[in-house]
């Protein structure tokens, strides 16, 4: 009896270890982290807007186009911005005056364009934003 209860107990232990000793590929346990959406939603609209060609044109001493700029916050990087003033940094003057822009911020979408600052929720609605599930 004893010695049946001693290979038992054996048996148990060899499934215990073998079961605890089986080799783990890093690539299941990678692929079982679920990914998470770490963009903000002014991240997700301004590379929205980046993708889909809007633009926006302005001047440096704006301040509406500050404004503007602010409600993306350091996300405007992603905005294709145009400066308008020949004085401002990396101006575009001549397409400003090609395109005869003469309020800023003007925003050009889908190439429709649209005066003063939009907020984030008229920008999604302008550019079809679907990307994402935030609300503003």
């Amino acid at each position: 009896m004893k010695l049946i209860f001693n290979i038992s107990y054996l048996l148990c232990f060899i499934v215990l270890f073998t079961s605890c000793s089986k080799k783990v590929d890093s690539a299941d346990v990678v692929q079982s982290i679920p990914k998470i959406n770490t963009e903000s939603k002014e991240e997700a609209l301004a590379k929205h807007l980046n993708e889909i060609g809007s633009v926006m044109y302005g001047a440096f001493w704006c301040p509406y186009c500050s404004q503007q700029k602010k409600i993306f916050g350091k996300n405007f990087i992603y905005i294709k911005y145009v400066e308008c003033d020949p004085r401002g940094e990396n101006s575009n003057f001549k397409l400003c005056e090609y395109k005869e822009i003469r309020k800023y911020p003007t925003w050009e979408i889908y190439g429709e364009r649209f005066e003063g600052v939009l907020s984030l929720s008229e920008l999604e609605e302008i550019s079809n934003f679907k990307g994402s599930n935030f609300s503003y």
